[in-house]
């Protein structure tokens, strides 16, 4: 198959917005600045209790994956997750608050527990750990222990994480309302299962 051709104007926006894209990112910290800046972050980022994000998952469970649409919306200790499977698949949403979480299969079933891991395990076949999602997808370790793995990045942000039993790795970051910076791309991961997160929009 012969390979797509571009006219050469082609070029002149894409070297435009890849400089449009250089400039919004923050320069990094000074050598040994790197501890302060991160927490100057942290402390802003676990502030946001009210957020909404908009993207895709791709999910990958022993030798199976499939990927779908994404749109998390959290309010304090309440969220919604709805998960669009692509080709007919369905919608899942999860709910959740302090002291429920209910599933809503794409046949319109309503299923309940107290925590989403176990509704995911006994209805799915796997689990993920929204508890620690919701901390973890906005680029801070859960707050309730301590992180195996703490690595930042040159302007002291979150690069890698490990925590109760899970991997997480930062590939992105996007500034956004405000200039806070926010996870665009990472990947949450332990043996057997790894979550691809791509995430297209925050509102804060």
């Amino acid at each position: 198959m012969a390979k797509p051709h571009f006219p050469s104007r082609c070029y002149i926006p894409l070297v435009l917005l890849c400089l449009l894209s250089a400039c919004a990112t923050r320069p990094p910290v000074p050598e040994g600045e790197q501890n302060r800046a991160w927490q100057r972050h942290s402390d802003r980022i676990a502030g946001l209790t009210q957020w909404e994000l908009k993207g895709r998952i791709a999910l990958r469970v022993e030798e199976e994956g499939w990927t779908a649409s994404l749109h998390w919306r959290q309010e304090e200790a309440a969220y919604v997750i709805r998960i669009l499977a692509p080709m007919g698949q369905g919608r899942y949403e999860l709910r959740g608050n302090a002291s429920t979480v209910q599933l809503r299969m794409p046949d319109n079933r309503v299923l309940y527990a107290q925590d989403a891991q176990t509704l995911l395990r006994d209805n799915l076949g796997w689990q993920l750990p929204v508890e620690g999602l919701v901390w973890w997808v906005r680029g801070l370790p859960a707050p309730d222990n301590t992180p195996d793995t703490l690595k930042l990045d040159k302007r002291g942000r979150l690069q890698e994480l490990q925590q109760d039993g899970w991997r997480v790795l930062y590939d992105h970051y996007g500034l956004f309302s405000g200039g806070i910076a926010l996870p665009e791309k990472l990947t949450i991961e332990r043996p057997g299962l790894r979550l691809r997160l791509l995430i297209h929009s925050w509102a804060i």
